[in-house]
């Protein structure tokens, strides 16, 4: 996924934020009754808010919960047409390591220092929650699924700015691996 963030610094060490952006993946579906399997690319918006602390000199925790929604995919099958339609969610946690200046400036006697803008990479772990529809309109089934899927890793690099006093905005791009 690719995100825009800002960020609102509550101490030197410490920021809320929100994060906003689209997202990409693919769903896979087989069965066991008439072997066949399907794979189809997916993406649509995510949404999420989070917290980071400055626990060290440029090293960084943040826990964050995101959001997708995305589109609805249909498969082809010997079942007739099969609709999915997932929606997907994570809370997790990450280390990452600042490059650059870390030494925050102490408040309220003079305005943040910068330590929180730069280049920044990271990784990632959390449970990823889906749910999601079934639906096959040729026999009438529809099924409904929620649970836990996987623990996920995700590696991530971005960037952040002091735009304001305590403000901050930000880019991030994150991979993370194919999942069943």
């Amino acid at each position: 996924p690719g995100t825009g963030r800002i960020g609102y610094l509550m101490t030197p060490t410490t920021m809320l934020f929100a994060t906003a952006g689209w997202s990409w993946s693919s769903v896979d579906f087989s069965n066991d009754i008439t072997p066949e399997s399907f794979s189809n690319s997916i993406n649509g918006p995510q949404v999420g808010f989070g917290v980071e602390t400055m626990y060290a000199p440029n090293w960084i925790i943040r826990t964050e919960y995101l959001h997708n929604f995305y589109d609805r995919t249909t498969f082809n099958s010997g079942f007739g047409e099969i609709n999915v339609s997932p929606w997907v969610s994570v809370i997790r946690t990450a280390l990452i390591y600042k490059v650059g200046p870390s030494a925050p400036a102490a408040w309220p006697d003079r305005a943040p220092n910068a330590i929180w803008s730069g280049f920044y990479v990271g990784g990632m772990v959390g449970p990823l929650m889906a749910s999601g529809k079934v639906n096959v309109p040729s026999t009438g089934l529809s099924a409904d699924g929620v649970g836990v899927s996987a623990v996920l890793p995700t590696g991530l690099i971005g960037y952040n700015l002091l735009v304001a006093p305590r403000w901050m905005v930000g880019l991030e791009v994150e991979a993370a691996p194919n999942i069943s």
